[in-house]
């Protein structure tokens, strides 16, 4: 179970959060999963629409748990964001 699912629907991409137990809670763990997702979205090129959903029928997500650092989402393992084509 990854826990933040891209899913493309015509020329909508859903992203899910998609883990229940924890209230869709951002750690270390899924912050990471969301810089993966981020950087997937960042190379679409055709006109679309991202929809941010949650698996959990009761919370989106209760915000963020333990010592999570934020930093630019779209700087994983130290590489910065690359620069847009032209």
């Amino acid at each position: 179970m990854a826990l933040v699912e891209l899913e493309k629907k015509n020329n909508v991409y859903v992203v899910t959060l998609n883990d229940p137990a924890s209230g869709n809670a951002i750690n270390t763990e899924s912050l990471s999963a969301h810089r993966i997702v981020l950087a997937e979205l960042d190379m679409v090129t055709e006109n679309s629409a991202v929809v941010v959903t949650s698996s959990d029928p009761k919370s989106w997500c209760v915000g963020a748990r333990g010592q999570t650092h934020f930093g630019d989402p779209f700087t994983a393992g130290g590489s910065p964001r690359p620069a847009p084509a032209e």
